[in-house]
């Protein structure tokens, strides 16, 4: 049960780091989002 709710909060968690991180490439430089995009396809 826990294990299943620490998993969900995970995805979660990734899920609005990809959304931040993909906002704050848009918002910066052409070479940061080159940046931003790579860290979400790694991730």
């Amino acid at each position: 049960m826990l294990n299943e709710k620490y998993a969900e909060f995970l995805i979660t968690s990734s899920k609005i780091i990809q959304k931040n991180i993909l906002h704050f490439s848009l918002v910066k430089l052409p070479g940061n989002a080159v940046v931003g995009i790579s860290i979400i396809w790694l991730a």
